[in-house]
C-alpha cells in the first residue's frame, strides 16, 4: 500500500465521516478552463472538485482497489 498512496498514511479524524472534496489530476486543466471563462468567477475564490468521500469511504475503496487493508490510526 505504501507505494499506491501517500494520503493513505494520515489518521482518520474522529468517525471518518466527514466529508472531503477530492478533485482528480487529470480534472484541473477543464476545471481551471471553465473557470477562466466563466465572468462570475472573476475576482472570487472558486472550489472545484471531482468527488465528495469520507476517509472510511477512500480506506474501504483503497482496500477494494489494491486487495491490501492499510491500517487507519484514528484521531479523536
Amino acid at each position: 500500500m505504501d507505494y499506491t498512496s501517500v494520503f493513505l498514511n494520515d489518521p482518520i479524524h474522529g468517525d471518518g465521516i466527514a466529508p472531503n472534496l477530492l478533485t482528480d489530476l487529470g480534472d484541473i486543466g477543464r476545471f481551471v478552463a471553465h473557470i477562466i471563462c466563466e465572468g462570475r468567477t472573476l475576482n472570487i475564490y472558486v472550489y472545484t472538485f471531482g468527488d465528495v468521500l469520507n476517509e472510511s469511504e477512500i480506506y474501504q475503496n483503497a482496500e477494494e482497489l489494491s486487495g491490501e487493508k492499510p491500517e487507519a490510526t484514528p484521531v479523536c
